[in-house]
């Protein structure tokens, strides 16, 4: 250890002389919203997603890898490290330990395609190896679970990889709001950032208010803010360019994390200042901040295909435009009472599997990111229709050669990506090859191939197919061979007419 003398020249490191240093921590990303705090490691997407990522740990505490959400399907998370892992699945409304040592499934399965652990309507893989362990499940979960890491080591590499949330929660999954952290002192309050990084600020700072949900919002549109402290009666507090220049101010609703509702007259960003109640000024907030956007576009999303669908079924969707991530939508009678929280995949002309209760001529109904409006999309209508079968009723797939979907051959076609994989695998049984084939169904928007769900004689593939908007139906063939759901003899021939059920492609 060298300490030079004063007025030295400095002496760099080489190879003669090795400096040790520490190394630097790794940049704190922010992944949640401002007013929520990073709770696991991985943060979900609404489309599915994978990858690679190098964990940093400190202590042997159990820490929460991914937060999985009821109605996630096909998760699978490896982790390996320089010490032994203790990787285990946690039911989280029972508070019981699925899958992991110690728990209610402990057995390891005999390789990484053996599924030996059943669970629902879901099948489990687990297993471990010299500092490592891997959990995976097949299918649908239909309760909430976390995956939790203890290891000695001090970081961990997590491969990971899940598919396509449904239905996709408002709160990214792996995030929680600011003031459901509980490791501050009774005396002090939570300050997020959406990091893993949550500060603890004393209840007696000037920074009276840390936080709000949301921190942005659409220009000239009534919101309910919540605030993230204590107001007081008498409070006053104002939105400014800065705090020593005028602003907009709104009548404070008193208590903790209270809800407030006020309207911005024009976009920009804005500071928080507050005054209490024996105060004489206002007090900029630390880090609290109002991003204030454009109203919502009309016509962001210029078509959907298809135009009618069965109340009850899952049903994949073509929406016909650019959509940004972070984007919601809903479908509704009158877009100026919705508050739209489905997330659209991101990406031009993208298929998204929804699920619609209310029946009616129903409107789409748009939420650009980072906004608080909901606006009907110029042009676009969605007929939601009763069904005339059990929505719930199971599918027995048959393989139709001849006329169209909905048509008298095809008239309960399969009308989402999930129910054609499942569909698939049951008409390919037979056909071990063709199993494997249908492990990923390819999806396109292709106005040359049929309606929904189809096989290709030529190799045996399946496909799901939604035409784009106002092309000319296709027919199913011995080359396109569809797969559609058979209707019981017992269902009036006429029964799906009358439902209101037409080919997809044309407009109401």
């Amino acid at each position: 250890f060298n300490i030079p003398p004063a007025d030295s020249d400095s002496v760099g490191c080489s190879d003669l002389s090795q400096c040790i240093c520490c190394s630097a921590a790794p940049p704190v990303e922010s992944i949640c919203m401002p007013s929520q705090y990073q709770a696991s490691q991985l943060v979900l997407a609404c489309e599915g997603g994978s990858g690679d990522r190098q964990i940093f740990l400190e202590g042997k505490q159990p820490r929460r890898l991914m937060i999985l959400p009821a109605g996630v399907v096909d998760v699978r998370l490896q982790v390996s490290a320089d010490a032994p892992v203790d990787l285990r699945l946690v039911d989280d409304a029972a508070g019981t330990c699925l899958v992991g040592d110690g728990c209610k499934n402990a057995d390891r399965c005999m390789n990484e395609t053996h599924y030996c652990i059943s669970h629902g309507d879901a099948t489990m893989h687990f297993s471990t190896g010299a500092g490592t362990a891997a959990i995976a499940v097949r299918g649908k979960l239909h309760v909430g679970v976390t995956l939790t890491l203890a290891t000695a080591s001090r970081s961990a590499t997590v491969t990971y990889s899940y598919g396509p949330l449904d239905p996709c929660p408002q709160m990214s999954p792996g995030c929680a709001l600011c003031s459901s952290y509980a490791a501050c002192r009774p005396t002090e309050m939570p300050q997020c950032n959406g990091s893993t990084s949550v500060g603890c600020l004393s209840k007696q700072s000037s920074a009276v208010i840390t936080g709000i949900e949301p921190a942005s919002i659409t220009v000239g549109v009534r919101t309910s803010v919540a605030l993230e402290g204590t107001v007081r009666r008498g409070d006053a507090a104002m939105w400014a360019k800065a705090c020593g220049a005028p602003g907009h101010s709104w009548n404070l609703t008193v208590g903790f994390g209270a809800r407030t509702s006020f309207a911005m007259p024009s976009t920009g960003n804005y500071k928080l200042c507050y005054k209490a109640s024996d105060s004489s000024e206002f007090v900029e907030q630390v880090g609290v901040m109002l991003n204030v956007i454009e109203a919502t576009s009309t016509k962001t999303v210029t078509g959907i295909n298809p135009y009618v669908v069965t109340a009850g079924v899952a049903t994949s969707i073509l929406l016909q435009g650019d959509v940004t991530k972070g984007d919601l939508v809903d479908f509704a009678a009158d877009c100026s009472e919705a508050s739209p929280s489905l997330r659209p995949i991101a990406g031009l002309d993208r298929l998204n599997t929804f699920t619609i209760m209310t029946t009616g001529v129903l409107q789409l109904c748009y939420r650009a990111a980072g906004g608080s409006d909901a606006v009907a999309q110029e042009g676009i209508t969605l007929r939601v229709v009763e069904p005339v079968n059990n929505p719930s009723e199971d599918c027995l797939p048959v393989v139709v050669t001849s006329g169209k979907p909905f048509g008298d051959h095809c008239l309960r076609p399969l009308q989402s990506v999930q129910a054609c994989e499942n569909a698939s695998l049951l008409a390919s049984k037979p056909n071990v090859t063709a199993k494997r084939n249908v492990s990923m169904v390819a999806t396109h928007v292709a106005e040359d191939r049929p309606y929904g769900c189809w096989m290709q004689s030529s190799n045996m593939r399946t496909f799901f197919n939604v035409p784009p908007p106002h092309s000319k139906p296709v027919g199913c063939s011995t080359t396109f061979r569809c797969l559609c759901c058979k209707v019981l003899w017992s269902t009036p021939y006429n029964a799906l007419r009358k439902a209101g059920v037409r080919e997809p492609s044309k407009p109401i």
